[in-house]
Formats: structure tokens, C-alpha cells, sequence
């Protein structure tokens, strides 16, 4: 078990590599082209289109992979699952388009930026056909990552040859997310030509399970998402491109550090703890302690590295200009050990000890603070208050899973027969 955890731990790091990393790697040649102010422009966008995208993924990379997994041996089953679950994104993908446009010609503040947003949301499209929980469910990773790696590799070389002054600076965000049509084209060909792979009927009694199975995870998604990227929106609509550049710059690399750490872990390691939850509640804690510790020596090492040479990382990645992003940076260098933490404790414990409506409210006090302590503080509001604010949220949701978690854990059976 822990030959095949590693493996596939291995494989989705490479696609986190993929996803994050190399588009990272371009960073110092295009912010020597782009001002910073693009650059803020271009995260904006981005974060804006991801809220879209979390709607229309849903939680299926959890729910579908788990039900992928259970059922990977009936061929006809798993036809189903693949087929309801695409019918669900498409429609998921047909509301987000309606809205999505409706907001953009509506919102003044959007009109000098709705090409970039336009071309930034074509990566939905790439979502609403992105299989990636078939692969997970499965344990087959290795040639949807080679492949994806390879597309992202090729799209970052023509992005380097596209961009060549100020004004191409939207061609970034369109090739992502022609990047990840490609990679989910090449996806369903696999599953057609090397699974056999067939399209079943459209159900509306399986879709609306599929949906309400989801919604307690895309309910708490979405609200992490809430807490983690409505700074971007005041900094936008409460101060000064320069704000947005320096919170953005930060922004980034935290989130790349977290991404290649939390995401691979998450998704390879959440199936193997859902199980042992429900056989052996011992062996389930002692997991959750050992996993919480070495996140924890990990992250903290990660931390003290951005901590002190943060400057030295934003200007081989971005370039001198983008130094004013340094003091964001420091505030958030400790971000990813708590937020590990809270993965643990909440992702990894308290949903697999199906403690769903209660890791849905943790996440819905938290995201009503964080508006509230936003709006209260929106007349001083800038890339340093907003970087204290997500760190001290982060914290708190942080002692509060684990708090829950060792209540719940308490007085349990150590063993479930």
C-alpha cells in the first residue's frame, strides 16, 4: 500500500509540477515584459474565472474518484459514473458561461479587463472535460502525466515565442487554458482507445445524485475558496493596481508551494484514509498524527527558507520590480504549515469520519468572518492588512479543525467490525 501510495504521490506531483511550477518558470521572462500592474491584472482574472471553476468541478475529484475506486472492476458501472458525471459538468459549465458573461458586461469596474477575462475563463472548458478522478480512481496516472506534462511543456515554449510586448500580455492566460483542453481531449482518447470507454445515456435521476452527493464538498470548497481569494476582489475595488501587484506577487508563490506540497498528499493519500476510518479508527489516528507531524517539519522548514530569502525568490521569479511584494510575502511564509494542518485535521479527519455538516460550518463561520473583518477594515485596505488577515484566518481554522477532530476521535471504538 505504500509502494502504490508513493507512486501515485509521485505522479501527481509531476502533474502539480505541470499545473504550477512550470508556468512559474516563465515568470522571469515575462515580468520583464509585462508591468506589474498587468501582472495583478492577469492573477485577478484568473482567481475570478476560478471561482467558475470550482463550481463546475464540484468535488468530483473526490466523489468521483471514490466512486471510480469502489467500482473499477464492472466496466458498465464505470461507463456510468464517467458518463453522469460529464453530463453534470457540462450543465454545471452551461450555467457558470450565463452567469459568468452576464457579470462581466455588467460590472463597470470589468470593462477595461473583459478580453483577459474572456480568454482566462476558456480553461473551464478544459475542466468541464478534465477526467483527472478517473485516473486517481483507478491508480493508472502514468501516461495521463506524462502526456500533460509534455502539453504544458510545449504551450510554455510557444507562450515564450507569443509574448513579446506589453500588449500580449493576455496570451498567457489563453494558453493555459488551451493547455488543458488539449490535455483533456487526449484524456477521453485514452479512456475511448485504451479503456474502451463508452458514453452511456443521459440520466436525470443519476445526475441529480451525482450533484447532491457532491454538494456537501463543493459547499465547503467553494467557501475555502471564499476565504482565500476575496482579498484579490477588495484589493481590486477598494485600492490601487500597486496593491493588487504586491499581493499578487506573494500570492503566487504561496500558492505554488502549496499546490505542489497539499494537492498531490490530498488526493493520494484521502482514499487510502477514508478507509482505514471506517476499519480501524487506531491505526486511522496514529496515521493522522504521523502525516500531521512530518507536514508539520516540512512546512515549517519551507516557511523560515521564504521567511528570509523570500526577496532572493521573487527576483529570480518576477525580477527587482517586483520586490514591493517582499513584505506580503514574509507575512504569508508560514501560511502553508497551517494550512497543511488544516488538511489534516479538517480534509483528511473530519471528512472521513464523514463529519461533513460539521467541517460545512467550521468553513462557513470563517468565511462570514473573513467578509466582516474585510469590510470593516476596507477604508485602510492593502496588500499588507490583507496578507495579515488571510494568515490570522488561517490560524484560526487551523486550531479549530483540530480541535473537532480530537473530540470526534475521543471516545471511538478503535476498531469498527
Amino acid at each position: 500500500m505504500l509502494k502504490g501510495f508513493i507512486k501515485n504521490v509521485s505522479y501527481l506531483v509531476i502533474i502539480q509540477i505541470s499545473n504550477t511550477l512550470l508556468p512559474l518558470i516563465i515568470m522571469p521572462y515575462l515580468a520583464r515584459i509585462i508591468t506589474p500592474e498587468q501582472y495583478g491584472d492577469i492573477e485577478f482574472t484568473r482567481i475570478f474565472c476560478y471561482y467558475f471553476s470550482i463550481v463546475i468541478l464540484f468535488g468530483f475529484d473526490f466523489t468521483a474518484t471514490r466512486d471510480i475506486s469502489i467500482h473499477r472492476d464492472d466496466k458498465d458501472q464505470v461507463n456510468d459514473i464517467i458518463s453522469q458525471t460529464t453530463y453534470a459538468k457540462i450543465i454545471l459549465f452551461i450555467i457558470c458561461s450565463i452567469t459568468f458573461f452576464i457579470i462581466i458586461f455588467s460590472v463597470p469596474s470589468f470593462n477595461s479587463i473583459y478580453c483577459l477575462l474572456i480568454t482566462t475563463y476558456l480553461i473551464n472548458i478544459g475542466y468541464a472535460f478534465y477526467p483527472l478522478w478517473f485516473f486517481q480512481g483507478t491508480e493508472n496516472l502514468k501516461l495521463v502525466t506524462t502526456l500533460s506534462f509534455l502539453i504544458r511543456f510545449f504551450i510554455i515554449v510557444i507562450t515564450m515565442v507569443l509574448i513579446r510586448k506589453e500588449e500580449d500580455y493576455w496570451i498567457f492566460n489563453f494558453l493555459q487554458g488551451i493547455s488543458l483542453i488539449l490535455i483533456s481531449i487526449t484524456c477521453y482518447l485514452l479512456l475511448k482507445y485504451k479503456y474502451g470507454f463508452k458514453f452511456t445515456k443521459y440520466n436525470l435521476k443519476k445526475v441529480k445524485t451525482v450533484l447532491k452527493d457532491g454538494m456537501p464538498l463543493f459547499l465547503s470548497i467553494i467557501l475555502v475558496t471564499v476565504m482565500t481569494s476575496l482579498f484579490f476582489l477588495f484589493l481590486k475595488l477598494n485600492s490601487d493596481a500597486n496593491e493588487m501587484a504586491k499581493f499578487s506577487t506573494s500570492n503566487k508563490i504561496i500558492a505554488t508551494i502549496q499546490s505542489l506540497l497539499l494537492l498531490p498528499f490530498t488526493q493520494a493519500f484521502f482514499p487510502i484514509i477514508t478507509k482505514q476510518a471506517d476499519e480501524n479508527l487506531s491505526l486511522f489516528k496514529r496515521n493522522i498524527k504521523i502525516v500531521a507531524l512530518a507536514l508539520l517539519i516540512i512546512t515549517f522548514l519551507t516557511g523560515l527558507i521564504i521567511f528570509f530569502f523570500g526577496d532572493i525568490i521573487i527576483m529570480l521569479i518576477f525580477g527587482e520590480k517586483y520586490l514591493l511584494g517582499f513584505e506580503s510575502l514574509k507575512i504569508l511564509a508560514f501560511l502553508p504549515m497551517f494550512a497543511s494542518l488544516t488538511n489534516v485535521f479538517a480534509y483528511q479527519g473530519l471528512l472521513s469520519l464523514k463529519k461533513d455538516k460539521l467541517f460545512l460550518a467550521i468553513h462557513i463561520v470563517y468565511a462570514i468572518f473573513s467578509v466582516l473583518i474585510s469590510l470593516y477594515l476596507i477604508k485602510n485596505y492593502n496588500a499588507y492588512l490583507a496578507s495579515i488577515i488571510r494568515l490570522v484566518i488561517e490560524i484560526l481554522l487551523f486550531l479549530t479543525a483540530m480541535i473537532f477532530y480530537f473530540k470526534s476521535t475521543g471516545n471511538k471504538q478503535a476498531v469498527r467490525v
